[in-house]
């Protein structure tokens, strides 16, 4: 593995620890494992399993979207939204997904690879991928989640803001 795709996993890992620690959570952290199949990021008391892909190909319709605008796009059976609106377009919002019409087979593939694990091992977490492509800001990465999920989500960090 090259050492780009870890920094990233490193990067991502402090994105989602500053969102959790507004929320009195543990910080996450990169799993310095290489050749796993599980997630690349620690799974704290949020039960967030992500797992993370910096890649060239990674989607410029999934990456460059007017987020200010969408807000979260609903994409075939997943929700997409930057790590930097997460906190408020998903944890706080209620704002319906813009749906596009777009699905992308290879991200399809990391998503089944990715839930499927976390239902054998962890199925009471949330799976997440996150999409990044290099060069782009962190915060620009795309988290991608179940629309089933975005509600026990919600619920679950209005509890934590308690």
């Amino acid at each position: 593995m090259k050492a780009r795709p870890r920094d990233v996993e490193n990067r991502v890992a402090e994105e989602f620890s500053k969102i959790f620690a507004r929320y009195g959570l543990e910080p996450v952290e990169r799993i310095p494992v290489l050749g796993r199949t599980g997630p690349d990021i620690s799974i704290n008391e949020a039960g967030f399993v992500i797992d993370v892909k910096s890649r060239l190909q990674c989607p410029k319709t999934y990456i460059y979207q007017d987020w200010q605008k969408h807000g979260i796009i609903k994409a075939g059976g997943v929700l997409l939204c930057p790590i930097k609106f997460f906190d408020e377009f998903v944890l706080q919002g209620e704002r319906e997904p813009t749906p596009i019409d777009f699905v992308s087979k290879m991200v399809a593939e990391w998503w089944c690879h990715m839930h499927g694990w976390t239902r054998d091992n962890c199925p009471d977490n949330y799976s997440m991928i996150v999409l990044h492509k290099p060069r782009l800001p962190i915060g620009n990465s795309i988290v991608v989640f179940l629309p089933y999920d975005r509600r026990p989500i919600h619920e679950q960090f209005a509890n934590f803001r308690k």
